[in-house]
């Protein structure tokens, strides 16, 4: 059996292209909770990036309902489905898509970017799968309107995509 864990870290331990990402985020925030979905660039974050980025919409904020507006390619080749206009429940395994869905909904309530690494807890050892960048964007400056998620993934992707396969309750 396994398990997700998320450690959070201090931004001043980003670096490379995650940090380059939060620099670009930071430069349009200014004292806002966020800058707008439409000052937003996507290209101008690394494009090495882009595979692995997702924009989040945040539809209804006390129901908890969101929807994946941007999708990048890798994530299809990881988990095996088309995610773009889909919940973050539905990711699959079901307990990573329930994961997922609360870490966004964190940062909806607490209106703050999170940096972390993702971690595969096993039996016998642990596997670092990848570091993650939320950062909140605010249409309006006083919610978070969509959430703009970066992956950098540590290990060997093939070793996620056996995880993410296996059925639930799978031992390991």
């Amino acid at each position: 059996m396994s398990e997700i864990v998320t450690e959070y870290l201090s931004f001043d331990k980003l670096d490379g292209e995650l940090k380059l990402v939060f620099d670009y985020w930071l430069s349009l925030r200014g004292d806002r909770l966020g800058p707008r979905w439409r000052e937003f660039d996507l290209m101008k974050i690394p494009a090495k990036k882009i595979p692995f980025t997702i924009i989040t919409d945040i539809i209804n904020k006390e129901e908890g309902l969101m929807k994946y507006r941007f999708v990048g390619t890798d994530f299809y080749r990881v988990h095996g489905i088309e995610l773009t206009g889909k919940n973050p429940l539905d990711v699959p395994p079901e307990e990573l898509g329930k994961k997922l869905n609360q870490e966004l909904l964190d940062i909806v309530r607490e209106q703050k970017p999170t940096y972390s690494i993702h971690h595969l807890r096993e039996i016998r050892r642990l596997h670092i799968l990848q570091h993650v960048l939320r950062l909140p964007l605010s249409d309006d400056g006083k919610e978070v309107t969509h959430i703009l998620s970066v992956v950098d993934y540590i290990e060997d992707k093939k070793e996620l995509e056996d995880y993410l396969s296996a059925p639930p309750n799978a031992e390991s």
